[in-house]
């Protein structure tokens, strides 16, 4: 994220590996809450028990990422992606064919571990690039046309030929997008595109410190914060006398607006550093909170989803960024696919308990803010000022601070 990088060439077999890891593993969660109704009615279950299959699909890619990024320095990261796309193209497979609800369950679990794996390769990969801000936000530029493509395609496809059909259209998409992962680099190495690091920097941030937890924290609060809202949107809503047409088309207006968040980060100047744009960008999640869940009115509400939107997948790229600055053997940045997986597993039950607690929506937004602020305060304290007294962090990228 330099000046001078801002005009130069993307690596382009980098960013379509990078890019291809991130569509791989974010196919599937982004297409199963679609599946619900077709799930419970097949294995003749509660709609909210459904859940918990999601669930363990989620928690899968969490562990699996968290296992692999202590050693992502030293593991064939092309392999590892490789290995993780067909664990998915195996389980989403199986999916389609088994009858009962156990081999479901470890089909989805399969599937999960799979995910886990290709996008810890693929957020490892390019830790360690002058590049690394922008190729985290094609990615998620890429990532959010992807969901407006599932959000406008598939649920004619499920009413038409059943949830089934998914599987089967998701493994072929998988396949299709193996030939991206043999761009990315088997080890450092190979990175041609590799920004300047100290042989001291190196060594010395290769340590786990109070930094790097401190990071981890600090991003799954922001899972957190932005997902309060999120899983409870149709609640919200409701309370705001918006019926749920209503509800989809305001969360399709802030689908479209946030495409805005990636192309930011594509081409945000180096001056303005991380530090600047990410806490901004959390404190605006904040004012979104209050926006969703005070301010009645489709306007407010579609607004508010659709600042705290672009802020999200603004901010995640940043966060990876941040963690590849933090740590360039790439296992800070594969940890932070992790944290963030448990932010995303811990947001609704989070607001659900908040709810049961106050019975008022308001609150949810209250709780999301406050857990915003607290992340502006761990990050400025325990990330952001001593990164700055580390002269080794400060050596290998000042773009952390203050660019450079």
């Amino acid at each position: 994220m330099t000046d001078t990088a801002a005009t130069s060439k993307l690596p382009l077999a980098l960013g379509a590996g990078v890019a291809g890891t991130f569509l791989i593993g974010e196919l599937c969660p982004f297409s199963l809450p679609l599946m619900l109704t077709g799930i419970a009615k097949k294995f003749d279950l509660e709609p909210g028990a459904v859940g918990t299959i999601i669930t363990a699909q989620l928690l899968a890619a969490t562990i699996a990422a968290f296992l692999v990024a202590p050693g992502i320095d030293r593991l064939d990261r092309r392999k590892l992606a490789l290995i993780g796309a067909a664990l998915i193209i195996v389980g989403n497979l199986l999916s389609i064919y088994v009858a009962s609800l156990t081999p479901f369950i470890l089909t989805r679990v399969a599937a999960g571990i799979g995910e886990g794996l290709v996008q810890a390769a693929g957020i490892a990969a390019c830790a360690k690039s002058k590049h690394a801000a922008r190729l985290y936000s094609v990615s998620y530029l890429v990532i959010v046309l992807l969901s407006l493509t599932i959000y406008s395609i598939f649920p004619s496809i499920i009413v038409e030929h059943g949830f089934e059909t998914l599987f089967l259209l998701m493994t072929i998409a998988v396949v299709a997008m193996l030939p991206t992962l043999l761009g990315i680099p088997s080890r450092n190495a190979e990175l041609n595109d590799v920004s300047p690091r100290t042989a001291e920097a190196h060594r010395d941030v290769a340590r786990f410190s109070s930094v790097h937890f401190a990071t981890l924290v600090g991003f799954m609060l922001f899972y957190v914060g932005v997902n309060v809202t999120w899983y409870f949107m149709e609640r919200i809503g409701e309370e705001h006398g918006l019926s749920l047409p209503e509800v989809g088309n305001a969360i399709l207006i802030a689908s479209i607006v946030a495409l805005s968040g990636p192309i930011f980060g594509m081409i945000m100047p180096k001056r303005w550093a991380y530090r600047g744009p990410l806490i901004v960008a959390i404190l605006l999640v904040a004012a979104a909170s209050i926006v969703i869940t005070s301010l009645p009115g489709f306007w407010t509400f579609a607004g508010g989803f659709a600042l705290a939107s672009t802020c999200y997948v603004f901010g995640i790229p940043i966060f990876y960024a941040l963690g590849a600055a933090i740590d360039p053997s790439g296992r800070l940045p594969a940890a932070l696919r992790g944290a963030g997986g448990i932010g995303n597993a811990v947001a609704p039950s989070i607001a659900g308990a908040t709810l049961l607690v106050t019975d008022r929506i308001w609150s949810i937004g209250a709780v999301g803010a406050l857990l915003c602020l607290a992340n502006v305060a761990i990050l400025t304290i325990f990330v952001f000022r001593r990164a700055e007294g580390n002269r080794s962090i400060a050596a290998h990228e000042p773009a952390i601070l203050k660019g450079g």
